[in-house]
């Protein structure tokens, strides 16, 4: 019908036309999907392909934030009190993870954020992406002065003590801080979403 917003269809190479509910057409929202152009009836459009493959870049650095925060908690609830040297090694272990996969997907995702943000006026003009945004800055900060420092120096200390030279109440509270700081992480990663 006349009602509606024209999709373009990739697959295809064909618009589509789609009926809009009254409210969100007197409201002037749209939701099309990712990887289309979507043309409301008035004639203005929006190039959604781009911010689709934003999106799928978002997606996939969640994923890898949300992976290293889990395999980093399993990692600390379950380390080897036994013997030093592979506590030592496990604690090694979650600083790479912090350092290879944790910072730099939560870089991925602090950057496409702010991508889709850019690339689109719906986006620019709802609350919601930039309360995002914020929380999203808070993680990061909180992810680098926490978590990455803290599973640093846990490293550190742990290395130390295997080799008969650690400091247990600096290891103790390195360990304090890491763990909070990663509970921390996956709380506000849970509100994130």
């Amino acid at each position: 019908g006349a009602e509606g917003i024209a999709i373009w269809d990739l697959a295809h190479g064909q618009f589509l036309r789609e009926p809009l509910d009254a409210q969100e057409q007197a409201a002037g929202l749209v939701a099309a999907r990712a990887g289309q152009v979507t043309q409301v009836d008035d004639g203005a459009a929006v190039r959604l392909h781009e911010v689709g493959r934003v999106e799928l870049l978002h997606e996939l650095g969640a994923i890898g934030v949300l992976g290293a925060l889990a395999a980093c908690l399993v990692l600390a609830a379950t380390a080897p009190t036994d013997s030093l040297a592979g506590y030592a090694a496990v604690r090694q272990g979650i600083a790479e993870i912090s350092k290879w996969l944790l910072v730099p997907s939560l870089a991925i995702v602090l950057i496409s954020g702010r991508l889709a943000i850019a690339a689109s006026d719906a986006y620019i003009n709802a609350g919601w992406p930039w309360a995002k945004a914020v929380l999203g800055i808070a993680m990061f900060e909180g992810t680098l002065l926490t978590v990455g420092a803290s599973a640093r120096k846990a490293a550190e200390l742990s290395a130390a003590a295997a080799a008969g030279q650690g400091d247990a109440t600096a290891l103790a509270e390195a360990l304090r801080t890491e763990w909070g700081g990663l509970w921390a992480m996956v709380v506000l990663s849970a509100v994130n979403i």
